[in-house]
Formats: structure tokens, sequence, C-alpha cells
């Protein structure tokens, strides 16, 4: 995005009268290997839609790996898929996914890799041992998240589609 990180933290922080003390952003290409590396993920499908190969009914719950996941959160021109909405909703259910697998136990088996995955693929201005502690403190807290999105119109102006 423009301005990266640091732009995208002051907007929101301006725009929601909050203040944000830290960011992680993930490329969505090292997602897929990270999915893999866990041995998949469970999400609960919130559309009925099939892209790339692979099909999804509203409301079951599905053990997807990295291709799977990936078609999971593309999809949104798809009948049924729900559009911009519906992927970034999709999106945050895939991350939830995964937030739940890396807070089990069994993640540690697997820590090597994950690690791996995450000094390539993420972006944040958390050290390892603070990303250490968060898990351990919220491990049990992912169920009691809550997720909002902003409402909004999208557009075309200059060099590309906005929000």
């Amino acid at each position: 995005a423009y301005g990266g990180p640091d732009m995208a933290v002051k907007s929101l922080e301006k725009l929601l009268d909050v203040p944000i003390d830290h960011y992680a952003t993930i490329d969505m290409d090292g997602m897929k290997d990270m999915i893999d590396t866990l041995g998949g993920i469970d999400v609960v499908s919130n559309a009925t839609f099939s892209y790339n190969g692979a099909s999804f009914v509203e409301g079951e719950k599905s053990h997807m790996d990295g291709e799977q996941a990936m078609a999971f959160i593309r999809s949104r021109k798809e009948s049924g898929a729900g559009g911009d909405f519906g992927r970034q909703e999709r999106q945050q259910l895939v991350m939830q996914g995964i937030a739940n697998k890396l807070t089990s136990t069994k993640s540690i088996t697997h820590f090597n890799g994950i690690m791996d995955h995450i000094k390539d693929n993420v972006t944040t201005d958390l050290s390892l041992g603070d990303l250490t502690k968060i898990r351990s403190k919220y491990k049990d807290a992912n169920e009691t998240v809550n997720r909002n999105q902003l409402d909004g119109q999208g557009g075309i102006q200059d060099d590309g589609l906005y929000y």
C-alpha cells in the first residue's frame, strides 16, 4: 500500500482515534507455505462457492491445505462468494485459523519451519520475544476475538483501486 505500514498505522490512528502500538503485515503468497507447514487449518466457510478447483459450503467446516486456503481467500467474483466484503471476511477467517493453529500445543513441533515462514513473509515491528509473549498470554483468546469492518465505497483513482 502507498506509504507502507507506517502510513497505514497513522491513518488508522487518525480515523479511529485509537493508538496502535504494533503492526504486522503478511505476504499472501508466503501464507500458502505457512499453512502447509502447520499441517493445514480448519475454517468454517462464510459462503457457498467454487474457485480454482476447490468447493466450499457455507457453515461447513473444512480442513484446508495451503492451496485450498488460497482459493478460499482469493475468490470474490464467483457466484455466491460475496464480492470484496466476502473475500475480506474469508481472509480474516483464514488468519483466525492460522492463529488457532499457532497457539495450539501441536504447533511447537513445527516451530522452526513456522519461524522460517514468519521471517520470510511477515513484516512487523514486534520482536521474536514480543511474539512469544503474545502467543503464551493470548493462546486461549482466539475464540473471543471481535472482527469489525469499516463501511466504505470502492473506486478507481489515478493508479489503482481504492476503498
